[in-house]
């Protein structure tokens, strides 16, 4: 399995870090259901009476400034006690990196919405990219011109000369691959769940070795910054 939407992606789009990180909310929802549970029982609450103003635009960078003091005025007083709950949570699942504390806001924005949607994290649509190409193209086959196997060659080095363009054209570069999914239930269980590696490493008869790299690994792909080994997680109610 490849992590981007094909085998290559703009240099840059991030499309493989955008789909590895649906990959892992998606492993977190499977495997910690609670922590979308406590989202909506701790957090939700403060969301909803929110002024329409916030509905659908809140931000994470919104609730760093709320409650601060800039020339004497107090910033977005209004989103200081959602900002202590949505800090409460993202402490409660060692969560607390700048992307998925804005995928928790767009999720309360959505359940507003959808007040009685399953607990699942916002759906996320395909990414979009416009290439700069034309579409790919060659003229017919003229059969009282050219052969079938000369019009083959033809199109074989009509199409050779196309992604060559292509590639050149949009910066393209070549997809990671994760064929291992448990990879990511690594990361849930030692960043969430609080496993140790050698626990991991038990659970799917692994090194701890292998353990240790991939979960550096993933982390980096989705961008989730690991918990100090051994730090202990919020304690289970």
């Amino acid at each position: 399995m490849r992590l981007g939407y094909g085998e290559l992606e703009p240099e840059g789009a991030e499309l493989s870090t955008r789909k590895a990180r649906i990959i892992f909310l998606e492993a977190l929802n499977r495997l910690v259901p609670e922590t979308l549970e406590i989202l909506k029982k701790e957090v939700f609450p403060y969301y909803c009476p929110l002024p329409s103003k916030w509905s659908g635009h809140l931000r994470w960078w919104h609730l760093k400034q709320a409650g601060c003091v800039i020339g004497g005025k107090q910033r977005y007083p209004e989103l200081v006690d959602i900002k202590k709950a949505l800090i409460y949570w993202s402490d409660h699942f060692h969560l607390n990196t700048e992307w998925i504390l804005n995928d928790a806001l767009n999720t309360l924005f959505y359940w507003t919405i959808l007040p009685n949607a399953n607990l699942e994290w916002l759906p996320k649509g395909s990414t979009y990219w416009d290439s700069r190409l034309e579409p790919f193209s060659v003229g017919a086959w003229k059969p009282i011109e050219e052969s079938e196997r000369q019009f083959r060659d033809r199109v074989k080095a009509e199409l050779d000369k196309y992604i060559i363009a292509a590639k050149e054209m949009d910066d393209l570069i070549s997809v990671p691959d994760k064929n291992q999914m448990d990879h990511f239930e690594w990361l849930v269980y030692y960043q969430v769940q609080n496993w140790s590696h050698s626990k991991i490493a038990n659970t799917y008869y692994v090194t701890r070795k292998n353990v240790s790299q991939r979960l550096d690994e993933i982390s980096k792909l989705c961008e989730i910054p690991l918990r100090p080994y051994g730090k202990p997680g919020r304690p289970r109610s």
